[in-house]
């Protein structure tokens, strides 16, 4: 979600059932004029809506409105793969910039790229540190469901990657024990805090990590 001139403008994923893939996932907009207690879809088409080079997966994930433009990290993909027992999506993380954060380009650039057997990376949640840029993002393969990683960079064009995030391991055979995905970071008074889902994208509960240090 992203603030602005009061009003809060909320990006969502719309998943389509696909006549010839498993499924389509498309980017939303909500908007509410009353703080959040009301939200009225913008329009029935997604705002960012499929492309020749986007074909299945396009999706809003994190938005800053910064020097005047609205600067977004998405998933983005085309096609799906087959794994050892199911059907893979895969997807990257990319990103584009909006002068209303309605009307988005028809291409994006890339922002990270999936890297020896992965088959995506996704989710990104990008938050600003002074001055630096970080996102946190899951990764995934086939012989591995989604784990939490990061990347940070200068200019948010720009990143590096990094490992897993220190402190954040699978559990043994608790509910996180398989996967841990779709990281959200916030920041209060008492500290800054990432919420996450466990296995099964959640199904068997989510998590809070309260960060150290940086």
């Amino acid at each position: 979600m992203l603030y602005r001139e009061n009003a809060i403008y909320m990006y969502y994923a719309g998943y389509l059932r696909g006549e010839n893939v498993r499924f389509q996932v498309f980017g939303g907009l909500a908007i509410s004029n009353d703080q959040g207690l009301t939200f009225e879809r913008y329009s029935q088409a997604p705002v960012l809506d499929r492309t020749p080079d986007e074909t299945l997966f396009r999706v809003i994930h994190s938005i800053f409105f910064e020097d005047g433009k609205w600067r977004t990290w998405y998933g983005g993909g085309s096609k799906f793969i087959n794994g050892k027992n199911k059907t893979l999506p895969v997807y990257n993380i990319r990103y584009t910039e909006s002068e209303d954060g309605i009307k988005f380009p028809t291409d994006g650039s890339l922002a990270v790229d999936n890297v020896q057997d992965e088959h995506r990376v996704g989710r990104p949640y990008v938050i600003k540190h002074g001055e630096r840029y970080i996102m946190f993002f899951g990764r995934g393969s086939d012989e591995q469901p989604y784990r939490l990683t990061y990347a940070d960079s200068d200019d948010g064009y720009n990143w590096t990657r990094h490992g897993d995030i220190e402190g954040l391991t699978l559990s043994d055979d608790d509910w996180d024990s398989e996967m841990m995905a779709y990281p959200s970071v916030v920041t209060t008074r008492t500290g800054t805090y990432m919420f996450y889902n466990g296995n099964n994208y959640g199904h068997d509960g989510f998590g809070c990590a309260k960060l150290i240090s940086w």
